[in-house]
């Protein structure tokens, strides 16, 4: 989540209770949730209680579910686990000219590389 005025972000972590406030180098703050845990018992909770408007949003959060149900059952430590999350991943934000760190194809050739096989 980011905007250019970080106040609506602090005091979205401060009613959460966990979380941090970053500053990109665009000037906008994101505030950034890593713990699964976290995610899964406050954040998830939080904006289930006050509904999305957006249908894309509201696919977007959904797909955001899976992936953090997928995490804190431990799936992403497989490789199909991490490959199901990629797919799920794949198809957020649709649409958009996104950028990715990782793509598909990345974690694909993981599955090929003879390190991954030691």
């Amino acid at each position: 989540m980011s905007q250019r005025d970080n106040t609506n972000l602090f005091l979205l972590k401060k009613y959460l209770g966990c979380g941090r406030l970053k500053r990109r180098k665009d000037g906008c703050w994101i505030f950034v949730v890593e713990n699964p845990n976290s995610l899964k018992e406050r954040v998830i909770p939080f904006f289930k209680r006050f509904e999305l408007l957006s249908s894309k949003a509201k696919t977007n959060f959904s797909l955001f579910c899976k992936i953090v149900d997928l995490i804190v059952g431990d799936k992403h430590l497989t490789e199909t686990g991490l490959e199901q999350i990629a797919l799920i991943r794949e198809k957020l934000n649709e649409g958009r000219g996104r950028k990715r760190k990782f793509n598909l194809s990345d974690i694909q050739s993981l599955k090929e590389s003879p390190e991954t096989i030691r």
